[in-house]
């Protein structure tokens, strides 16, 4: 772990990280890439390697690597960044609302995946899948996932942009920038709503059972992963005041708690009636209703699996259900390995 304790110390909140610039990605090792083509169809392309950094994504990804870390970013802007499976619609949804003086009619019509920008998600298909995609879209995919719509968007229109890419391959000038939102969860919830998620997700299209996904998991061999590098490096930066880092269990105890502290740091004013309405729009029933309509339409265009839904849970200690005494022990010792000399925990659960 010494190369991970390197590599967080190029994490500085007073200047753009460089690590990006000597960042080189090459095919994962066969044995790997063939493990992981095997069980996640998806992934028929299997995944590159960046290194320094371990970062592991489809190879698809380079062709907008570039593209990303050099995109012009507005002070205007809003980015949330996450590890999949923390909480990221949840909190892209209060991002919107506040953003957009709690246009409740507005998210109940529209779906999430056309007023906030996915910067990624292009790079995560396979080159078929793409194709695919754009056939049964028309030949136009949401404006929210192509980099060139992004940029041309309107200047008079804030923009919420998400990504679980590690805020090293960002734009350099991001968090000196404009605001960012950081949301971490516990790795034995992530763990188990990630292995639903790419049972779901066509784009993982996840052919096995849990204790093969979790195996995968905790060597760091599923999409977007490290999962400790990526945490830990959004940790670095929680003091900077265009920073904001969360905890999915803390919204969980105390949402209005939460909301409170991210609408002191967007600067947004809210009565005691819109944090009311606010609590009872994400509630998480409330969501899981308004987007079943937007599930359909994906699920009969081949995007998502009839199997599963995309919110499923949205609770804290779900692993309990899934953990084998075996699985605990593993990743508890994953887990004080790579805390070891950092000060980070995550919030006691009741």
């Amino acid at each position: 772990y010494q190369d991970r304790e390197a590599r967080l110390n190029d994490f500085s909140t007073d200047k753009p990280s460089t690590m990006a610039d000597t960042v080189n990605f090459s095919p994962l090792n066969s044995e790997w890439n063939d493990k992981v083509k095997a069980v996640f169809k998806g992934h028929s392309d299997g995944f590159v390697e960046g290194q320094p950094g371990r970062f592991l994504i489809p190879p698809r990804f380079l062709k907008l690597k570039d593209k990303i870390r050099n995109m012009e970013v507005r002070e205007s802007d809003t980015w949330i960044v996450t590890y999949p499976k923390c909480g990221t619609t949840w909190t892209q949804e209060l991002l919107w609302l506040l953003n957009n003086n709690c246009d409740f009619e507005r998210a109940t019509i529209e779906s999430a995946m056309k007023r906030v920008h996915f910067i990624e998600f292009n790079g995560l298909l396979t080159d078929d899948m793409y194709k695919n995609m754009m056939a049964a879209n028309n030949n136009d995919l949401y404006t929210g996932v192509d980099i060139e719509a992004i940029e041309a968007s309107p200047r008079d229109c804030p923009r919420i942009i998400k990504t679980h890419l590690p805020i090293y391959l960002l734009p350099p000038d991001l968090i000196n920038k404009c605001k960012v939102v950081y949301v971490a969860r516990n790795p034995r919830d992530v763990a188990v709503s990630y292995f639903y998620h790419s049972k779901l997700i066509g784009v993982h299209g996840f052919q096995g059972d849990f204790s093969e996904f979790f195996n995968f998991f905790v060597n760091d061999k599923v999409c977007y992963s490290p999962y400790w590098e990526h945490t830990l490096e959004g940790y670095q930066y929680r003091n900077h005041p265009n920073f904001c880092f969360l905890f999915f269990e803390d919204m969980k105890k105390d949402f209005l708690s939460e909301v409170q502290k991210v609408a002191i740091f967007l600067k947004t004013q809210l009565s005691t009636e819109t944090m009311t309405k606010l609590s009872d729009f994400l509630n998480f029933d409330n969501c899981k209703k308004r987007w079943q309509c937007h599930e359909e339409v994906i699920k009969n265009s081949g995007g998502f699996s009839k199997e599963g839904n995309f919110y499923r849970k949205g609770i804290v200690g779900d692993y309990v259900n899934h953990f084998t005494p075996e699985m605990e022990a593993r990743m508890t010792k994953w887990e004080e390995d790579n805390l070891k000399g950092t000060d980070f925990s995550f919030p006691e659960v009741n």
